[in-house]
């Protein structure tokens, strides 16, 4: 209901915002790459999972222009082909039961957790790492103002779908607990906040960082706690027309 009501907001402004457009609309290819994660922010709990993120590599096009003609403040909407994934480093179980007696420890919730220099942290199984690769397509729809000639800033909202659903099966491989609901929202919302960097009259480089608004993948068992999509990307626009 709140996703189906942001969408509608922002086609609406964007319906809006077209009727004042008095400049050249511009076309432009882009292709860019970062990185992505998914991130707790502020919770550094040891969990179950470690997730990890991956490279992220994306290409598409793009529409662009300004609300007035000469003015400093534009709009930009792309379509974008990605490709980026995580990875889980499971609990070494073997090595739970083993070396208990090497590192001090506490139950809670039934659990032996290991406490190293004073952090909570479980054994890694490294040798059976699992990994979960990503197509999608994500929409940004941007606000750009050229602050002086020479960059400018962006900040806008992006509509991202996963192509690759997630395979239940493979739920074990995230948590190891039998119980434990996992869920990847295929659709999601986020933002990002960046700048851009105009090089003569067709080549522009941007940069950016981006975040989920609500988590995209979702855990529930003992407690209910989610992470999201977050990273930063380079890309390279060239103007087509």
């Amino acid at each position: 209901m709140k996703k189906g009501f942001l969408l509608t907001l922002i086609v609406g402004i964007c319906i809006t915002f077209s009727g004042t457009l008095d400049a050249q609309v511009k076309l432009s290819a882009t292709l860019g790459g970062g990185f992505s994660d998914l991130s707790r922010y502020f919770d550094d709990t040891e969990e179950f999972e470690l997730l990890n993120g991956h490279i992220l590599m994306e290409l598409g096009g793009a529409v662009s222009g300004t609300f007035v003609k000469g003015g400093k403040l534009g709009w930009s909407s792309k379509v974008l082909l990605q490709f980026d994934g995580f990875k889980n480093i499971p609990v070494d179980y073997e090595a739970l039961k083993t070396e208990r007696l090497k590192y001090q420890h506490i139950l809670e919730n039934g659990l032996v957790i290991y406490e190293i220099d004073g952090t909570f942290r479980y054994p890694r199984d490294y040798n059976n790492v699992f990994q979960q690769k990503n197509w999608s397509v994500n929409l940004p729809i941007s606000l750009t103002l050229n602050v002086f000639d020479a960059v400018g800033l962006i900040m806008g909202v992006d509509l991202h779908y996963s192509l690759t659903k997630f395979d239940q099966a493979n739920r074990l491989k995230i948590s190891g607990v039998v119980k434990e609901v996992v869920h990847f929202e295929d659709f999601n919302l986020g933002g990002h906040l960046g700048f851009f960097v105009p090089i003569g009259q067709r080549f522009q480089i941007e940069g950016r960082v981006f975040s989920d608004f609500e988590t995209r993948l979702k855990l529930t068992n003992f407690d209910n706690r989610g992470y999201y999509r977050v990273g930063a990307a380079m890309s390279v626009n060239y103007q087509l027309n």
